[in-house]
């Protein structure tokens, strides 16, 4: 790590709320009436009402009001939804339905982007990548930690600025692969034999030493436990073997690894808490405590190794609180 610890008592001020924003609704009414939809809002300061028709016949706003484009149109502060219908035969106006207001969502108009930030992971990064606007976000399906540290002191070396960088990886290296494809034969467990806890913990402290020479502070994402048996079947079943040979040594070796997993994310917590930056805690949505009792919800793991959609939004909003937090640290 560079020599001097971020300030501990700094605090994150970056709070930003996520929401869904909505012009326009369009409310279905029956057939021998118009309807038309009227959004109101504040655009750079002008009262503007845009009005569309589906009956073939335009009705444009009041003298004064200015016509908006609700697909290109930006507007903050508020928006209130009005829907009315026009009967032919008194050419009146009643009101069919009235929306609350909705808040803007300012940083849904500008996604906050973090400037510092770098994040390195293995397969399991590929759902979050999209939602998250850092400096670069890079993803190699099966990288071990070495792989992603060597990748992030090429492409930061000549950045001389601090860095912010995130390794999200660790299933890769703890498991063992065995494969022989001319049998179309590959296999994952754990080998216990070879004590991975250690091992991990000196690439650990290996990244550290080797990207702190560049300015970086390192952030390592705990590790979130796969399923063995999970993993193992959803090969065989889409014929990327043909056969196990470890299947009744897989809850063993499920303990085993759960076990292993523990002890490295004590590592990695102490580990960033030491450096004075926040930790992303996404294993905490899959690793289950109860008092002394671990249990573990491998259902969100939809192919025992890679997230579901709902894990990955909670992956998503738990790293950008962490970086907004590390960002603002960093800044201070």
């Amino acid at each position: 790590m560079p020599s001097t610890p971020l300030n501990r008592n700094l605090r994150s001020t970056n709070k930003t709320t996520e929401g869904d924003q909505q012009a326009t609704e369009r409310i279905i009414t029956t057939e021998p009436t118009q309807r038309r939809t009227e959004s109101v809002g504040t655009t750079a300061g002008t009262s503007g009402i845009s009005t569309t028709s589906t009956s073939g016949i335009s009705t444009t706003g009041t003298t004064g009001t200015t016509t908006t484009n609700n697909s290109d149109n930006t507007t903050t502060g508020t928006t209130q939804v009005t829907t009315v219908e026009i009967h032919p035969e008194s050419d009146t106006q009643g009101i069919v339905q009235h929306t609350t207001m909705q808040q803007q969502d300012q940083a849904q108009q500008n996604p906050q982007i973090f400037n510092h930030s770098y994040f390195f992971s293995s397969s399991r990064g590929r759902g979050i990548k999209q939602h998250i606007k850092c400096k670069d976000f890079f993803v190699k399906p099966g990288a071990k930690l070495f792989d992603l540290c060597e990748i992030a002191f090429q492409k930061l070396k000549n950045i001389k600025e601090k860095k912010l960088v995130y390794i999200m990886a660790g299933i890769p290296d703890m498991c063992v692969k065995d494969k022989d494809y001319k049998k179309t034969y590959e296999e994952v467990y754990f080998d216990k034999k070879s004590d991975k806890v250690i091992e991990i913990k000196h690439a650990l402290e290996f990244i550290t030493e080797r990207l702190s020479k560049i300015n970086c502070y390192i952030i390592y994402v705990p590790i979130t436990t796969m399923n063995i048996e999970k993993w193992n079947y959803h090969r065989l079943y889409i014929n990327k073997t043909k056969f196990l040979l470890h299947t009744e040594n897989y809850m063993k070796m499920q303990d085993n690894l759960n076990w292993a997993v523990h002890q490295i994310n004590i590592y990695i917590i102490s580990h960033n808490k030491t450096s004075e930056l926040a930790t992303p805690l996404i294993q905490a949505y899959v690793h289950k405590s109860t008092g002394s009792k671990k249990r573990y919800a491998y259902a969100k793991l939809v192919d025992g190794v890679h997230p579901s959609e709902q894990l990955i939004q909670s992956w998503v909003k738990q790293i950008k609180k962490t970086m907004s937090e590390n960002e603002s640290r960093l800044q201070m």
